[in-house]
């Protein structure tokens, strides 16, 4: 079997979340601009794996990450390691974890806000719908897969 990298089919929530991180991190240690070319060649080279920016594109957090980032990066005037070259290096890659951790934030943020809305809209659609605040909170039951854990 060759040595090629094989196209995974779909992307897991790890995927999701590492993709999601990979842009969270674009510029500290690339210095190209953000493109979907770009971050698919950046997902071969961290992962060894491979999807299409289509079908990156499908994932609402990866496409709302890609967004953030780019605006993010429009506003900034050079890139990090331009702005950094003055410090030491220890000091340059804190500052550029600190960058790093910044856009993670931003985007969180907005995840966390579209999650906000999402139940927003459905406690509305619940309630017109007759659901009641009990009725939503009441645990899920437990699946007896009839398994023969001990518990």
């Amino acid at each position: 079997m060759s040595e090629e990298l094989k196209k995974v089919r779909n992307l897991t929530d790890a995927d999701i979340e590492t993709v999601c991180q990979i842009i969270d991190g674009w510029l500290s240690t690339w210095e190209d601009n953000l493109s979907w070319e770009g971050l698919v060649d950046l997902i071969k080279i961290r992962l060894g794996k491979t999807w299409t920016r289509q079908a990156l594109y499908r994932h609402t957090r990866i496409k709302q990450a890609f967004k953030l980032k780019k605006k993010s990066l429009s506003l900034k005037t050079s890139a990090p390691a331009s702005r950094y070259a003055h410090l030491p290096v220890d000091l340059r890659k804190a500052m550029e974890h600190i960058e790093k951790l910044e856009s993670e934030n931003r985007r969180l943020e907005a995840e966390n806000n579209q999650f906000f809305q999402q139940f927003r809209r459905w406690a509305h659609n619940a309630e017109v719908k007759g659901i009641s605040r009990d009725a939503l909170n009441k645990p899920l039951q437990r699946i007896d897969r009839g398994g023969s854990r001990d518990e």
